[in-house]
C-alpha cells in the first residue's frame, strides 16, 4: 500500500486532474490470506492499516471482537474481508495509516476523493450498520461534542437489514447542535438507495474543504447527488483527518456478516472526478453485477456496443466452453460449480471479456 502521497502529474485524461496525489491505493494483492491486523488496539500492521474491536461493555455484548475480524481472502482476487459485531454493542473500526496530513496536499488539490469496491451483505436480518466515511477530528473541542469528537464530512451509511445505502455528513438539527445527518440516494430523494444483497459496487465520494461540497457516486447503481454540509454553509473549512470502515451492532443485532473490500483509492485533487470512475466503470467499458454472483447476473452494456446483437459466452479458467447466452438479459449461473469464470460480450463488432466469480 502507498502510505505516502505521490505525484500524478501525467494522467490527466484519468479524471485525476493536475498533480493529483495518492494518499492510499491499494488491491490487497500483495498480502498473504489470513489475519490481517496485527492487533484489536490500533497498531498499525507493516502494510499501513490498523484496527480497532471492541466487544462493548453493556449487556449484550458481542464476543466475537479480535484480529480475525479482519482478514485477507482470495476469492480469484485478493480482497479485505471485515466480519461484523455479533451482537448489539460491539463496534470495528479499520483505517489507513498515517493520518491525513492535508497541509502536504499540493496547492489547488482541495478535494479528498475516495473509491472502493464493496461486496455488499447478504444478511437481511442484521439491525447493525456500516460507515465508511472521512472525518474531522475536533481535537480542542472547537464544535462542541468534547475534545477529539469525530464530524463526518463525507462518506456513506450502510443498513443491511432493509438494503439500503445512504450518504453521510454532517448538518445541524432543530438545537442549533452539529451531529451526523443520513442523506436520501435514490431518484426522487427520498429515501437510500436500494441495493441487492451479496452484490458488488463500487462507493465513491469526493468531499471538497473550501466548500463543504460532497458528491456522492455509485456507478452500478445510477447514483449521483451534490450538497453542500453544515461546515460549508458556515464557510468552515475543516481538513481531513481520518477515513474509517466501521462496523457497529445495535439494538436486537444476533448473529454476524463479513463484507468485502477491495481497489481501495483516496486521492487529494483539483476536480471533483473520480479516477476510477474513468478507469474502472466509464461509459467505455461494461459492468457485470452481482460479482461475485450467485444466480442471476445482469449486464450494463459499455455505451459503444450494439446491445440487440450483443451475446455473451462462459468459459472456465482452462479456457473449456461451459455456457452460450443469446440472451444477455438472461444469464444464470445458478447450475454452475463454484469457481472463477470469464464472461465474454460481443455484439459481432466489439469484444469485452470480464471475469465472474460464482459463490
Amino acid at each position: 500500500m502507498k502510505k505516502v502521497l505521490l505525484s500524478l502529474s501525467v494522467v490527466l485524461g484519468l479524471g485525476l486532474g493536475l498533480n493529483a496525489q495518492v494518499y492510499v491505493s491499494d488491491n490487497f494483492e500483495s498480502y498473504n490470506t489470513g489475519v490481517f491486523a496485527v492487533d484489536i488496539a490500533g497498531s498499525p500492521n507493516a502494510h499501513g492499516w490498523a484496527v480497532f474491536s471492541s466487544n462493548g461493555s453493556s449487556a449484550p455484548t458481542s464476543t466475537n471482537a479480535g484480529v480475525d475480524q479482519v482478514q485477507i481472502v482470495d476469492q480469484g482476487g485478493k480482497k479485505m474481508a471485515t466480519t461484523s459485531p455479533n451482537s448489539s454493542t460491539g463496534s470495528l473500526y479499520v483505517w489507513p495509516e498515517p493520518l491525513i496530513d492535508w497541509s502536504t496536499r499540493d496547492a489547488g488539490n482541495d478535494y479528498l476523493k475516495m473509491s472502493t469496491q464493496v461486496t455488499l451483505p447478504e444478511t437481511l436480518n442484521y439491525t447493525g450498520n456500516i460507515r465508511w466515511a472521512v472525518s474531522y477530528i475536533d481535537v480542542n473541542d472547537d464544535l462542541g461534542g468534547g475534545g477529539g469528537a469525530y464530524h463526518y464530512l463525507g462518506g456513506y451509511y450502510i443498513t443491511p437489514a432493509d438494503s439500503k445505502i445512504y450518504g453521510l455528513s454532517t448538518g445541524l438539527n432543530s438545537t442549533g447542535q452539529i451531529q451526523p445527518f443520513l442523506y436520501q440516494l435514490n431518484a426522487d430523494n427520498s429515501d437510500g438507495i436500494q441495493y441487492t444483497p451479496g452484490s458488488t459496487v463500487t462507493l465513491q465520494m469526493a468531499y471538497h474543504v473550501p466548500t463543504g461540497e460532497v458528491v456522492w457516486s455509485i456507478p452500478e447503481l445510477g447514483v449521483q447527488r451534490t450538497i453542500i454540509n453544515v461546515f460549508g454553509q458556515f464557510e468552515m473549512a475543516l481538513p481531513p483527518d481520518e477515513i474509517d470502515m466501521e462496523l457497529y451492532g445495535s439494538a436486537g443485532t444476533t448473529g454476524a456478516y463479513t463484507m468485502y473490500w477491495d481497489n481501495y483509492d483516496v486521492t487529494f485533487g483539483s476536480t471533483s472526478a473520480m479516477a476510477t470512475q474513468d478507469i474502472r466503470i466509464d461509459n467505455s467499458v461494461s459492468t457485470v453485477y452481482p460479482n461475485p454472483a450467485k444466480d442471476q447476473v445482469r449486464v450494463k452494456l459499455a455505451q459503444n456496443f450494439n446491445s440487440a446483437k450483443t451475446t455473451a459466452t462462459l468459459t472456465n479458467m482452462s479456457g473449456k466452453l461451459v455456457a452460450n447466452f443469446a440472451n444477455i438479459n438472461d444469464i444464470n449461473v445458478s447450475n454452475l460449480p463454484a469457481g472463477v469464470y470469464i464472461l465474454t460480450l460481443t455484439d459481432g463488432k466489439l469484444t469485452e471479456s470480464k471475469k465472474l466469480i460464482k459463490k
